[in-house]
């Protein structure tokens, strides 16, 4: 896609860039395209050929913070990344009740309009839970399954957000304009340690996201779909997870603090043909913090490497 035929605003055109930079860092230049669900922009990435692999961010920053991924693995297949609605380069629309309906409502639309009959997924937190409501219903759309820190398997969720659904301090919490918080939120909750390859980089872009006009405001009444002061709304039941038949790796970042890792180990006993792997000395983002470890688990998971 050639960007300069969206008419980008300034919030936009810097994310952009810092997006860029993210792909550079891992020696990618920038193919991304827009296509259209719904009258809500989405934006997506696309690099390689083959078999197709769809990678499902969870809800924060964008398709960027795969950029380890999309390098190792555009070796193999053709990876694709959308910008979930509300995030990275596409139109900042919340999410309507019930959650897992808008999710997987959105997630088959997006595969429908790229042509993707079947495909190998990964989905990591919100993008998780959006896989998960899909497996409940189009199991035949996915081939290879890969979860990673879902959102959807418990009722914990960080107090940040569920005190941003209380009207006063929903502003004050989920504000473009309050940059402490936002630099909280990732050095105390999506990572363990802030030393990695590229975590400056990739810090930028995610700030950058969080800049675009009206972010704010579809994050905060998207909220509304995910939590409530009690914790999270949507949990998958007991039955629901129990007829999943899809054989499915399950990668959790082993100090996750936005979805403790007895979420991982229930989904794991829950699902027959599971298996689950930890990730030592990371949190909520391995596939940032640890990615080596992690790109190698999915790439014996998804080529069948004993």
């Amino acid at each position: 896609m050639d960007k300069n035929i969206i008419n980008f605003t300034k919030s936009q055109e810097n994310v952009y860039k810092s997006l860029c930079s993210l792909l550079e860092f891992v020696g990618l230049g920038y193919q991304g395209h827009y296509t259209n669900i719904n009258g809500i922009n989405i934006h997506y990435l696309e690099y390689g050929k083959g078999e197709p692999l769809l990678l499902l961010h969870g809800g924060g920053a964008g398709s960027g913070i795969f950029f380890n991924q999309i390098r190792f693995f555009s070796r193999f297949y053709r990876v694709i990344v959308p910008d979930h609605p509300c995030f990275g380069l596409s139109d900042r629309t919340p999410y309507n009740k019930p959650l897992n309906d808008s999710l997987r409502n959105y997630i088959i639309s997006f595969m429908d309009n790229l042509g993707l009959v079947k495909t190998n997924v990964v989905g990591l937190s919100m993008g998780g839970q959006g896989l998960i409501a899909c497996l409940l219903k189009f199991p035949e759309r996915f081939l290879r399954v890969i979860l990673m820190d879902s959102a959807g398997l418990g009722k914990e969720f960080p107090l940040v957000f569920r005190l941003a659904t209380v009207p006063i301090l929903g502003k004050f919490l989920i504000n473009k304009n309050n940059n402490r918080s936002n630099d909280m939120l990732i050095k105390n909750l999506e990572v363990q340690s802030t030393r990695f390859p590229g975590f400056d980089v990739y810090k930028d872009y995610a700030f950058k996201v969080t800049k675009v006009d009206n972010h704010s405001e579809a994050l905060r009444k998207s909220l509304y779909a995910v939590t409530n002061i009690f914790g999270q709304k949507m949990i998958f039941n007991d039955k629901e997870l129990s007829s999943i038949q899809k054989n499915i790796l399950i990668i959790w970042g082993e100090n996750d603090k936005i979805f403790p890792l007895r979420h991982g180990y229930r989904i794991k006993k829950l699902v027959e043909n599971s298996s689950l792997e930890l990730v030592k000395n990371s949190g909520h983002i391995p596939l940032v913090e640890k990615s080596k470890k992690v790109n190698l688990l999915m790439r014996k998971f998804l080529l069948d490497i004993n």
